[in-house]
């Protein structure tokens, strides 16, 4: 408590304190959380775990742009049986009826190429909206992390700055960071916890 309330006075400081003192105390206030992970870390993080990341978009692209390159191939097996029937007539000699059977396979192979998609394939008209679509979720999500991530920071400034007034006031303070530390988690797929484990420093 002593430590917070000296803090609180150096912010608070006589009027003639000047710009540059305030900020420097402002920045020691910020640095006390400079372990956490950053907003952009916390953004790529929920992106990844979200599956909206561009490289993904670049990948179904370039299967549509390969695909019309690539033919169509038709294989086609029979199996066929031969048999052929002839009559010797020989005079002198009785007639014989000759027999001569065979069987075997027949393969065909075919290879069509559909040159007019190597032009335009309808194909990119679906995937351009998903890929526009996609952007459009990234940047909601990216968003709503740097909103969630900057209001959890000002609650912890104000955790750290502003002595409770009562002990509802600070179990409700904790709630609240608590409540956005779980969201955050569960849009980076857990990663944001376990980031936050990993540092041992400052207050969470």
């Amino acid at each position: 408590m002593i430590a917070r309330t000296g803090l609180v006075a150096a912010l608070l400081a006589a009027p003639g304190a000047s710009l540059a003192d305030a900020r420097s105390d402002a920045h020691a206030v910020l640095a006390r959380f400079s372990n956490e992970p950053t907003v952009a870390q916390v953004q790529r993080a929920a992106i990844r775990a979200s599956r909206l990341g561009a490289s993904t978009s670049d990948s179904w692209e370039d299967r549509v742009g390969v695909a019309p390159a690539l033919p169509d191939l038709r294989l086609k097996a029979a199996h066929a049986l031969d048999r052929d029937e002839s009559l010797v007539l020989e005079p002198g000699a009785p007639d014989r009826l000759d027999l001569d059977a065979g069987a075997g396979w027949v393969l065909e192979a075919s290879a069509e190429w559909e040159l007019s998609r190597l032009v335009w394939d309808s194909d990119e008209v679906g995937i351009g909206r998903e890929a526009v679509a996609r952007a459009e979720r990234r940047n909601d999500l990216t968003a709503l992390v740097a909103r969630l991530y900057f209001e959890r920071r000002r609650r912890q400034v104000a955790r750290a700055l502003r002595a409770p007034a009562s002990l509802l006031e600070m179990v409700e303070a904790e709630i609240g960071i608590a409540e956005i530390t779980a969201t955050l988690d569960g849009l980076t797929g857990g990663w944001y916890q376990r980031a936050l484990r990993d540092t041992r420093r400052g207050p969470r």
